[in-house]
């Protein structure tokens, strides 16, 4: 951090001055005894956090900078001669100022996030930690974090990195199922132990290889498995080596056609020095010849030019040019992506001709072939599975599959599963596979006779949960200014802990208090589940009119809200004890229970940390009577039941 000091602290003194929303806080300091002095001492001593946030860009920047690096120390070896005259040599210069201008691009997104999402959330945490916490009045005094995308330093910490760090530990290698919900964070999961770019930043001597690839929902298992060896080969090398690698596959066929070039222009300039030699000594000596000296004299010249061009490529090609990198895994890795990328045939023909003045002509042509035979699938997985020991045996191996449980249906899963299941039980290897909760649930079966893919895949299977309101309070305290901790209780119940839907809620939530101009809790609580219930009916509607039964479409038809939830749930009941017109009833009845709860909750009046830790338990109940409904309308049913019964609110009967 000490060397980004300098850098964070000029960002941090232009945000309180300029910045439109940070400033208006800090002007407002006579209402809310917040001081520009103090945010800063505040900011500063989190400025590791904020380098955290941004440390994909980080890594970014500094690999394309390392790569810049490496590739002129590479054209260093080339004069500017061989780099106006050679084909290869101009494309790679073209290549490297390209590079270049990559690199500053990501040296200026990477200043660009440590502002927009390293310091500012810190402020805003810090703001927030300042201003009153327990209001039952919506007063949001600023929003704009509610329109970042997904932020590194927005992540909270859970139990499922913990879990997946004690079974590795335990574990001499093997495949780990990630399970939940969609939207629970199975992919922030496999993107903090398998995506290089969110590698920890502070471990400089981390050695992990990292790949991170979704698996095809159309697929063929050998052009999968090539793809992720390729990534793993990729993964292994650094940025000098993928440089050496680039100009590998870029340059081949030209590498070769500058070769014979070389051998070329030294053949014809030997053979020109000697030929003017010869007429020029024999003018000056009084011998009439043809052509005479001044042709000597233009052929010795252009002669000592093409000799100075095949000595200057001769040189080039000198062991000294550094192609090779040094470690041999990453040679091989190279030497591997190399065939990988050319299991194909590659025919190159070729013809050159130099005719000197004296009528003398020197060609040469020729074909060459190069053929490698594909391998088939059993010796790509023998090799892969070959090439993955020697790697973990140096260094840990971290692949993640994502979106298994995306999927068509489980049967397309599994069949995914036995095609692959070759490559996942290598030592030193950790594969972390995204999967439904259909796969949990046979997993967790294991032992009674039902054995399937699943259960024959996975060593463990890690259940990733959704958010407590604690984890939820957090990550919206570093995107809203303002936001009182009852009205985030709200949105965390709405959301069901899931963080993909929180920022949604919290942006339906802000937008409703603002349109209506009610900015009481209860009434807030009743325009949000009054939008929620309006977009649940109209899905249910779809499915009712297009799967039925009748009964179901009409009782759905409707198109409008509700007055009474409780009436049109028992109308839906009525028309249907089961399907999409129950579970629009059982969502009725939540939405119903939150309305009461957060109804008696704005009129408690003064509410103090003791009644708030109490009503976030109680959120974190009706946020996971939310979430239930992910297992069916019936079980969510009996646990809305059980918490109105536990919160002295009448239960409703489901008949």
């Amino acid at each position: 951090m000490t060397e980004h000091a300098e850098l964070l602290t000029g960002m941090l003194d232009d945000l309180l001055e300029r910045d439109a929303e940070i400033a208006a806080i800090v002007r407002a300091a006579g209402e809310s005894e917040i001081g520009a002095a103090e945010l800063r001492e505040a900011a500063i001593r989190r400025f590791g956090e904020a380098l955290t946030a941004c440390a994909p860009e980080e890594r970014t920047f500094a690999e394309l900078r390392a790569e810049a690096d490496a590739d002129r120390r590479a054209i260093e070896h080339f004069g500017g001669l061989r780099i106006l005259v050679l084909p290869r040599q101009r494309r790679r210069w073209a290549r490297h100022q390209e590079l270049v201008a990559r690199r500053d691009g990501a040296e200026k997104a990477w200043h660009e996030a440590l502002r927009e999402r390293g310091l500012k959330p810190l402020l805003r945490d810090e703001v927030n930690a300042r201003l009153p916490r327990y209001r039952s009045v919506l007063d949001v005094l600023r929003v704009e974090g509610l329109a970042e995308i997904r932020n590194p330093l927005h992540v909270v910490e859970s139990t499922a990195p913990g879990q997946v760090e004690r079974q590795m530990s335990l574990m001499p290698g093997g495949s780990i199922g990630v399970s939940g919900s969609r939207g629970v964070g199975k992919t922030t999961l496999l993107e903090h132990f398998c995506d290089p770019a969110f590698a920890p930043r502070d471990e400089e001597h981390d050695t992990t290889v990292r790949v991170l690839l979704p698996a095809p929902v159309r697929y063929e298992a050998r052009e999968f498995v090539l793809h992720l060896f390729a990534r793993v080969c990729y993964a292994v090398l650094g940025p000098a080596e993928r440089l050496g690698l680039r100009d590998e596959l870029d340059g081949t066929r030209s590498e070769r056609r500058s070769v014979r070039l070389m051998a070329m222009l030294l053949v014809a300039g030997i053979a020109g020095l000697a030929l003017g030699a010869y007429l020029v000594i024999a003018s000056v000596a009084g011998v009439k010849v043809d052509p005479g000296l001044s042709a000597g004299v233009l052929l010795l010249l252009g002669s000592v030019f093409a000799v100075v061009m095949g000595s200057e490529l001769l040189r080039s090609r000198a062991p000294g040019n550094p192609r090779t990198p040094g470690d041999p895994l990453a040679a091989q890795a190279r030497a591997l992506l190399v065939g990988l990328a050319y299991q194909q045939s590659v025919a190159e023909g070729w013809n050159r001709a130099v005719k000197l003045p004296a009528g003398i002509e020197l060609g040469a042509s020729s074909t060459t072939t190069m053929t490698e035979r594909p391998m088939n699938y059993p010796e790509i997985v023998a090799r892969f599975r070959e090439f993955l020991g020697q790697v973990a045996a140096g260094r840990r191996v971290h692949i993640g599959i994502d979106e298994l449980d995306k999927f068509d249906s489980t049967d397309d899963a599994r069949a995914f599963l036995n095609d692959i299941k070759g490559i996942l039980a290598v030592r030193g290897c950790f594969f972390l596979i995204a999967v439904s909760q259909d796969a949990m649930s046979a997993f967790e079966r294991r032992g009674l006779p039902l054995r399937d893919a699943f259960d024959s895949t996975f060593d463990t299977v890690i259940d990733v949960r959704p958010l407590l309101f604690a984890d939820s309070r957090r990550l919206l305290r570093r995107r809203v200014i303002g936001l009182p901790e009852q009205f985030m209780a709200l949105v965390h119940v709405m959301c069901g802990g899931l963080p993909r839907d929180l920022i949604r809620v919290a942006r339906d939530l802000v937008g409703l208090s603002r349109a209506e101009g009610d900015h009481r809790l209860d009434a807030i609580a009743d325009q949000l589940t009054a939008l929620e219930v309006r977009r649940k009916l109209a899905a249910a509607r779809l499915v009712a009119q297009r799967d039925g039964p009748p009964a179901a479409a009409e009782a759905l038809a409707p198109d409008e809200t509700p007055g009474d939830f409780r009436a049109a749930a028992h109308t839906l009941l009525a028309a249907a004890s089961d399907g999409v017109a129950a579970e629009a009833a059982a969502y009725l009845y939540f939405c119903a229970t939150v309305r009461e709860y957060f109804a008696r909750l704005a009129q408690a009046g003064r509410v103090d940390g003791a009644a708030m830790a109490k009503a976030a338990r109680d959120a974190d109940r009706l946020a996971e009577c939310r979430h239930s409904f992910a297992s069916g309308q019936r079980y969510a049913w009996s646990l809305i039941s059980r918490f109105r019964e536990a919160s002295y609110l009448e239960p409703w009967s489901p008949g």
